[in-house]
């Protein structure tokens, strides 16, 4: 397998509570949000 040279998405804080793709945390009223698009 090839290696490639670490750049600054190799290292993820400690602190964050989100893992994957989705590290910002999340808005406020999220859930607001996504239930008031489903009850569209």
């Amino acid at each position: 397998m090839p290696s490639h040279a670490p750049d600054r998405f190799d290292e993820v804080p400690g602190d964050l509570s989100r893992v994957g793709a989705h590290r910002a945390p999340r808005p406020r009223h999220h859930r607001v949000r996504a239930f008031a698009w489903a009850a569209l």
